[in-house]
């Protein structure tokens, strides 16, 4: 599963899609490495979003030394370690909210005869920070057999709609014939948005992910909560099932970034009212 998915995670990465056996495929190796740290849940689909989110921004820089670089020399090059010139050194400036990370005076720097500074994905950190995100944001539940944290999520959210907005609920659930929620918002609870926001709107997608990663899952719940209202006159207007599930799934997060602030896409009293709700449903 893990190998039919590395070609499916396209964040614009090339690096993902290298050939698994060659050690180098470093989406591949933090993946096979959690399945095995954590047998009962393994892979599933999802976990990919995320952790290829995660490489995106767990970059560092290594010194490459030359007895390196020459057993190298006859390897096709990877773009997840790309050379670097010390002279054209230019860190990247977003890791997760962390603006500063390697930057100005303490860039990195390499003396000649020393080898090549090169920028390398950091797999160990990334290793951790999905144990972090899977156990103590209790995430695995998301993926554990049967799903059961994310039948939870989609409760929460059927109980806000048919308490809120009730003319969604009732459009969604009685006149599309009782359809399911999980095609509508699976895929986006799973991935933490990844999947659905960082074509839109990279900016956005690192902001909800370092949300998630202070706050947990209340975030995932307003925003969505926040999307299905502000367009409700939209959703209300489909009759088809099809159209409606495509509309809710692609082009609804699309609608919202474009048309409306990220402060009130995330504001706070809908924030609260989520996780009083939360609090209310597990004690």
């Amino acid at each position: 599963m893990i190998k039919k998915d590395l070609a499916r995670t396209d964040l614009g990465n090339e690096d993902f899609k290298v050939d698994y056996k060659s050690g180098r495929n470093t989406l591949y190796n933090v993946l096979f490495a959690y399945s095995t740290f954590d047998p009962p849940v393994g892979y599933c689909q999802g976990m990919n979003m995320i952790v290829s989110w995660l490489l995106k921004f767990l970059r560092e820089y290594r010194e490459q030394s030359p007895e390196e670089s020459l057993s190298q020399q006859d390897t096709p090059p990877n773009k997840s370690t790309q050379e670097v010139s010390p002279a054209t050194l230019t860190p990247p400036k977003q890791h997760l909210g962390l603006d500063k990370v390697l930057e100005g005076p303490e860039s990195p720097s390499a003396e000649e005869g020393k080898g090549r500074i090169r920028l390398v994905y950091n797999e160990v950190d990334c290793f951790f920070c999905m144990i972090r995100i899977m156990q103590d944001l209790k995430w695995r539940r998301v993926f554990e057999e049967g799903m059961p944290g994310l039948i939870s999520h989609l409760e929460l959210i059927t109980e806000i709609l048919s308490t809120s907005y009730p003319k969604i609920y009732n459009h969604l659930v009685y006149e599309q014939n009782e359809i399911d929620l999980v095609p509508y918002f699976a895929g986006m609870i799973m991935s933490v948005f990844v999947s659905d926001l960082h074509s839109i709107s990279p900016q956005i997608a690192v902001h909800i992910f370092d949300v998630f990663l202070v706050d947990g899952e209340s975030v995932i719940f307003t925003l969505l909560i926040k999307f299905i209202s502000l367009m409700e006159e939209t959703i209300l207007d489909f009759e088809d099932q099809d159209d409606l599930l495509d509309y809710m799934r692609k082009e609804m997060p699309k609608d919202c970034l474009k048309n409306f602030p990220m402060h009130q896409l995330l504001d706070f009293e809908a924030t609260v009212e989520v996780e009083r709700r939360q609090k209310y449903r597990f004690t």
